[in-house]
């Protein structure tokens, strides 16, 4: 089930949009301090957040560090009354997604929250994540906590062969295929040196290369299971 959080310092605020979103389907985490809402985010599975700036204890824009600190792809709406354009400037620019102003009709906040939310499955789609390390598959580029991974076109495209199937063997012969059926003086030893330096590439990514004997390679989580090479 879809969690949204809510930071709201408003009982009755509160009272109401828990009903709204669990009557669409929803799961809902709801606080009204800062301390709370960073508490919540650790506990529990949040897929989007709603923030209010008016909060106890810090505000709305404590938790928003939080978010983008240590949880940067949660989509965020921050929901206040504060409606200048500077103050909207400020959200925007600190990391917020969206900004609805109070009072706000719940339909149009229904409507923010499932365009946010499907904007995160898409992007969702177009990376795999393993581990600390994160493919994206639209760039081709590698992310390994959080810093971009400097391979080679060759590392780049063996990685990619893996990662779209992580945990399972991919057979010897289709990476070769893949990697090297159009140079004419490559040897299956090619593969073995191109799978060595990657390995070095990922040794701070959480994961692993494991050569899978006499069959092929798979990648996988550091620890997930015993038969490494």
């Amino acid at each position: 089930m879809t969690t949204i959080l809510i930071a709201e310092d408003s009982p009755s605020l509160v009272h109401d949009l828990k009903a709204l979103f669990i009557k669409q389907g929803f799961d809902v985490v709801a606080c009204s301090t800062a301390d709370e809402g960073r508490y919540a985010l650790e506990e529990h599975p949040i897929a989007l957040a709603l923030l209010d700036l008016g909060l106890a204890q810090g505000s709305g824009f404590d938790i928003l560090e939080r978010i983008r600190n240590h949880h940067r792809d949660l989509p965020v709406i921050i929901m206040t009354a504060r409606d200048t354009i500077s103050e909207r400037i400020q959200g925007l620019d600190r990391g917020a997604d969206d900004y609805i102003t109070k009072p706000f009709d719940f339909s149009e906040l229904l409507a923010r929250c499932r365009a946010q939310l499907r904007r995160r499955s898409t992007a969702a789609d177009a990376r795999v994540t393993l581990g600390n390390l994160v493919y994206h598959r639209d760039s081709r580029t590698c992310m390994i906590q959080d810093q971009l991974a400097k391979l080679s076109t060759k590392e780049t495209a063996l990685l990619e062969a893996l990662i779209e199937r992580p945990t399972n063997v991919v057979f010897r012969e289709r990476l070769f295929q893949a990697l090297y059926a159009d140079e004419d003086g490559a040897t299956p030893n090619a593969l073995d040196l191109l799978v060595s330096r990657l390995r070095k590439r990922l040794k701070d990514s959480g994961c692993e290369i494991v050569t899978i004997r006499g069959l092929g390679y798979m990648v996988r989580e550091q620890g997930d299971g015993e038969e490494a090479s």
